[in-house]
């Protein structure tokens, strides 16, 4: 997600750009450290926006965390239109759910430019072969994946557009609080079309509602740009 401060491609250090604290697989990573398996993690990859990650039915190798960036996953309809699965933000882990039956189960895309630690399957099998307790480890991970798969579920079964994208927007800033960044004021990665497309809801249909937020002094919208004016009022429309 890009925040405000910009920064240059072409000098940041992509290896230090991220408070390991606040990355869900970080006591996984303390773990792997205390082990002295520190080797799983030290794969580093870098994507571009709009470049894939992985394709669908892809034999799977890695699982991956957010350094920095935005990754959305996404299917295609029998129509041949594409469904956004997810969005995933710093600290978010790739790929938990595909693990079963060792194929990617989507399409992964950058939305901006990302930087990943790349975990291996093969490394990590071998791991919880000699270290069993690690597997609770990852099924804990897995709960986590499921708990918010079972919230997106609840979210579109809502039938108020209103209320979906207002609970997006307080969930994302949410997100953004807990990773260490402002929560009251930062950029969109994903375009409107991206979230009306992850929403179940139109275009028009969210530049209508984001109007009435501004008019009601809830937001403050220039573009991508995102000031929640009074998060009070926005967790009360919720409600």
């Amino acid at each position: 997600m890009i925040l405000k401060q910009k920064y240059n491609v072409k000098n940041i250090n992509y290896y230090n750009n991220i408070n390991c604290k606040n990355c869900l697989t970080y006591k996984l990573c303390m773990f792997f450290k205390y082990k002295k398996y520190t080797t799983i993690f030290k794969q580093k990859k870098l994507i571009h926006k709009g470049e894939i990650l992985f394709k669908t039915k892809e034999k799977m190798y890695f699982l991956y965390t957010i350094q920095s960036g935005t990754i959305k996953t996404y299917n295609f309809t029998k129509q041949g239109h594409e469904q956004i699965i997810r969005f995933y933000f710093k600290g978010d882990l790739i790929g938990l759910d595909s693990i079963y039956n060792g194929v990617y189960n989507n399409f992964s895309q950058a939305l901006e430019t990302s930087t990943l630690c790349k975990i291996s399957l093969l490394k990590l099998n071998n791991i919880i072969v000699k270290i069993p307790s690690l597997g609770q480890k990852i099924i804990n991970l897995m709960s986590e994946e499921i708990k918010i798969n079972s919230y997106f579920i609840s979210l579109l079964s809502r039938k108020k557009a209103e209320i979906k994208l207002a609970t997006f927007i307080y969930n994302l800033s949410k997100k953004l609080k807990i990773i260490g960044y402002s929560h009251k004021d930062f950029f969109l990665s994903m375009t409107r079309n991206d979230i009306g497309n992850y929403l179940g809801i139109t275009v028009e249909t969210i530049s209508r509602i984001l109007n009435k937020f501004k008019k009601s002094n809830i937001l403050i919208i220039h573009g991508k740009h995102i000031i929640i004016q009074n998060y009070l009022k926005l967790i009360n429309f919720i409600n």
